[in-house]
């Protein structure tokens, strides 16, 4: 989508709290118009921050792209929505 800026990194190693900050940081950075997957590792589990940028909405959220990425790895989704 023109203008929208993907974003996958992984953060292994960083803790919940590092991965909603990574996304804050990567969000004021582009002015709202990121779309973003965060991952890490924490106690041997995988963790995720999704952000889906507003333009995007309507055709993908963030809880799709969580659903997608747990199935792949055996898990459900959860967290804050």
């Amino acid at each position: 989508m023109d203008g929208i800026i993907f974003v996958f990194s992984d953060l292994t190693g960083a803790s919940a709290k590092d991965l909603k900050e990574h996304l804050e940081y990567v969000r004021s950075k582009t002015a709202g118009k990121t779309t973003a997957v965060l991952y890490s590792v924490i106690e041997g589990k995988p963790a995720f921050v999704v952000y889906v940028a507003e333009p995007m909405r309507s055709k993908l959220t963030a809880n799709d792209i969580v659903k997608y990425i747990s199935s792949g790895i055996g898990g459900q989704g959860g967290g804050i929505p």
